[in-house]
């Protein structure tokens, strides 16, 4: 997919916020792995970037940005840096990465790309997005 498929990706079936199909090492990763979830958990809101696509596909190409942004955005709203699962997450990533050194790249992916709290509330929403 090229930027602009990417851009339209992500901005499509919400105003609200944005999808996150993968979160990548950097920009123009070459994965071998992937690690495959059934949706984000946490959102980025639109107005999270300033309504700015460009500044939200930065992040979700860039794993430290990413995770400094969802840290950020954690201890703002008074939780923890991380959850127990993105916790688990960072560590396989890089034990991966780490012990294959550097053969292996990882891409952290979902079947679905909209963000929901939990399955249950995937569940409920429009078959168009589900």
């Amino acid at each position: 997919m090229n930027q602009d498929g990417l851009k339209e990706f992500v901005e499509s079936v919400t105003t609200k916020e944005y999808l996150r199909p993968f979160v990548s090492k950097y920009e123009w990763s070459k994965p071998n792995v992937f690690v495959v979830g059934i949706n984000p958990a946490s959102s980025i809101l639109k107005i999270d970037v300033n309504y700015d696509v460009n500044r939200y596909i930065d992040i979700i190409t860039d794993r430290e940005s990413f995770l400094t942004f969802i840290q950020q955005k954690n201890i703002q709203k008074g939780k923890k840096p991380f959850s127990k699962t993105r916790i688990g997450l960072n560590h396989l990533v890089e034990h991966l990465e780490t012990k294959s050194n550097g053969k292996i790249e990882v891409l952290e992916t979902n079947i679905n790309a909209y963000p929901t709290k939990n399955t249950k509330q995937l569940r409920v929403l429009p078959l168009s997005i589900r």
